[in-house]
């Protein structure tokens, strides 16, 4: 029982300089779910919707409204809500991340005018 366990110097100077996110990366697996249009894209202001390009990542938050205990919004990086999910899939989406799922969200194409402004994201789940 008594073995010799070589250790690779030059990951142990990985983790101990960046931490064990890079070595874990590469296992990281994402599986695409769907394109979806979000809605209430209008509720947020156009000076802030210009600056959302596509391949920004979102951020998905589960957030019980008085209309909808399902209610999955979208968020930029500095936390500005875009826009929520439809109610066809808030149910689905609100219990994987409540089960602690990470879910990626993309934006694949947008357009925005005073008139009528668009959001749609490719939704992927993120699994190890």
């Amino acid at each position: 029982m008594n073995e010799i366990t070589v250790i690779n110097k030059n990951v142990i100077a990985e983790i101990e300089n960046n931490g064990a996110s890079n070595i874990i990366k590469p296992l990281q697996k994402e599986t695409y779910l769907t394109d979806l249009y979000l809605y209430n894209v209008d509720e947020c202001p156009v000076t802030r919707l210009v600056k959302i390009k596509k391949g920004d990542e979102l951020t998905l938050k589960h957030e019980e409204t008085l209309c909808d205990k399902l209610n999955v919004s979208a968020y930029t990086a500095d936390g500005v809500r875009v826009g929520d999910l439809s109610d066809l899939v808030n149910d689905v989406y609100a219990r994987l991340l409540d089960a602690g799922k990470i879910l990626k969200a993309t934006v694949a194409c947008c357009g925005f005018s005073p008139e009528n402004s668009f959001v749609k994201i490719a939704v992927s789940l993120v699994d190890f």
